[in-house]
Order: structure tokens, then C-alpha cells, then sequence
């Protein structure tokens, strides 16, 4: 209320006492003592400016995961990573505008967008078919590179080059809301050629797979490296008496991407402009 009555009084011929002493406040232990009155004053008025700026910018919440590790991931209690980092390099090239992140799961990130209460979300890959109601996305913020990874077992008996055939009669697991998996080995699974578990984390499905619980998962590259590393370090997994993880073929090449929600029903009026200054900074930063 205090920036809103500052705002009122800045466009009028006299200043509010009150946001003069906050502002005076703020400069003072900026400013020398001996500035001169006129110099104080117009870096006060810089400090008023600088809060109403804040005070009027337009907050956009955008939802993600923190089990997305090194791409998204929470360590110390800090969530941190590559995308982050990312978003928060987009917010601060674009005006008038402030990012809110809300780390969920994932699954419940989707929903956030698919019921319209979230803006938008990151950093989806474009699957239209499976969520159609994420439209439209953003330029490409990054590259993922996915494949199938089996216990080094699986591979001594066949060279697994055909897919999905080669993998026929194999168990694999899937993070819900996770799409690395393509469609030829979902629709082997419905044909009941090959099994699948569903689990509610990433996590979840590589920890099943390095203790023997599974044969195959589908995952990004990095994501899996990361976490087999992690394991390693923490004592939860070890090579060689777990047993080794091979990479077999590689799946896709992912360029995942700001996704917006489709369903929105006029919640987000500014959402063209918004969408427009996102992709200019993207823009920007990749000339940078």
C-alpha cells in the first residue's frame, strides 16, 4: 500500500513526507553525508523509482520439478541447476514483468498447466499428442539427449540395435508425467511384448534398475550420469557388485522449452506480450 500511495504522490506536484523518509531511509547508507541536497534528492528519487518499478511489475508464476538432476535439482536445501539459472537470467532481461518459481512434482507441475492455475511451465518437451493442452512453447532453452539403458547384461546375449523388437521380453520402468520413453515401446508394452512399471520419480526407476528390480530405462543422458554418480558417492549403488548400466540406442534429441498453458480462459491477459519478450530474451542470450 505504501509503493501504491508512493506511486500516487510521484505524479503530482508535491511529495509524501512518508515515501520521502523511506526513500531518504534507503539512501543513507548509500550516500555520503557532505552530497550536496540536490544530488541526495535525485537519488532518492531513483530509490522511489526503483520501488514502484518493483511494485508494479506484473508476477508470473512458473511451475517445475527438483528431481531433474543436473538440470533441476535441489542441493543443501537450495534448488539450483542449469534451467534455474536459465529462467533466472530470462527474468532479469525482461521488463515489467517478475518470475515466481513453484517446485512441484512433476505430475502435479503438468496439472498446475493443464487447469490453467500456472502460466507456465518448465522445462517440458513438445509432445502435443500426449499433453495437449501446453501451447504455445517458447524457443529451445537447451538440448537432451535420450536413450534406452539396460544392466550391461542385457546386452552380452544381443547386440538390442532393432527397437523395439531387440527388447522384446524385457522389463522397464517409467517416471509418471516423464516422457523419454517413445511411442513404439509403449505400444510393445500395451502388446504385452515387453513389461513397464510406472513410478512417481526418476529416482525411483533408476534405483530399481541398478538393484536388478528391472532390465531397461529410458532416460536423458546427462540425468542418468548424474544420478548413477550420486549413488555411487552416497553408497547406494556399486558397480561392481550392482552390476554395470550400458547405453543402448539413442531414442530421441530433445530441445526442451518454456511450455504456456492453452487453458487459461483469459487469466493471463498480458500473456502475447509476456510470450514476445520471453523469446526476445532467449534470443538475446544465445547471441550473447
Amino acid at each position: 500500500a505504501a509503493k501504491s500511495s508512493c506511486w500516487v504522490f510521484l505524479t503530482r506536484s508535491t511529495i509524501d513526507p512518508s515515501c520521502l523518509l523511506l526513500a531518504n531511509k534507503q539512501a543513507d547508507g548509500i550516500l555520503p553525508m557532505n552530497f550536496s541536497i540536490p544530488k541526495r534528492l535525485s537519488i532518492i528519487a531513483l530509490f522511489m523509482l526503483l520501488a514502484i518499478t518493483s511494485a508494479f511489475a506484473e508476477k508470473v508464476v512458473f511451475v517445475t520439478t527438483d528431481h531433474y538432476p543436473p538440470y533441476l535439482f535441489t542441493k543443501d536445501g537450495q534448488f539450483t541447476s542449469i534451467y534455474t539459472e536459465i529462467i533466472r537470467e530470462i527474468d532479469d532481461r525482461v521488463d515489467g514483468y517478475e518470475i515466481e518459481i513453484s517446485v512441484l512434482p512433476w505430475a502435479r507441475a503438468l496439472k498446475q498447466v493443464e487447469t490453467g492455475n500456472a502460466l507456465a511451465i518448465f522445462p517440458p518437451h513438445e509432445l502435443p499428442d500426449e499433453r495437449p493442452y501446453i501451447f504455445p512453447y517458447s524457443s529451445a532453452i537447451a538440448e537432451e539427449v535420450t536413450a534406452i539403458f539396460c544392466r550391461e547384461e542385457v546386452f552380452n546375449t544381443t547386440p538390442r540395435v532393432s527397437i523395439p523388437k531387440d527388447f522384446h521380453g524385457l522389463s522397464f520402468v517409467k517416471p509418471r508425467g516423464i516422457e523419454w520413453l517413445t511411442k513404439p515401446f509403449l505400444d510393445a508394452a500395451d502388446a504385452g511384448d515387453l513389461s513397464l512399471q510406472l513410478v512417481n520419480s526418476a529416482e525411483s526407476a533408476i534405483r530399481m534398475l541398478v538393484k536388478s528390480r528391472v532390465d531397461c530405462y529410458a532416460s536423458d543422458r546427462n540425468s542418468l550420469s548424474w544420478k548413477l554418480r550420486e549413488l555411487v558417492e552416497t553408497g547406494a549403488y556399486s558397480p561392481k557388485e550392482d552390476g554395470h548400466i550400458k547405453q543402448g540406442p539413442v531414442l530421441q534429441v530433445l530441445h526442451p522449452k518454456i511450455g504456456y498453458t492453452g487453458r487459461d480462459d483469459g487469466r493471463f491477459p498480458f500473456m502475447a506480450d509476456w510470450i514476445e519478450k520471453i523469446d526476445d530474451a532467449i534470443s538475446e542470450m544465445k547471441t550473447d
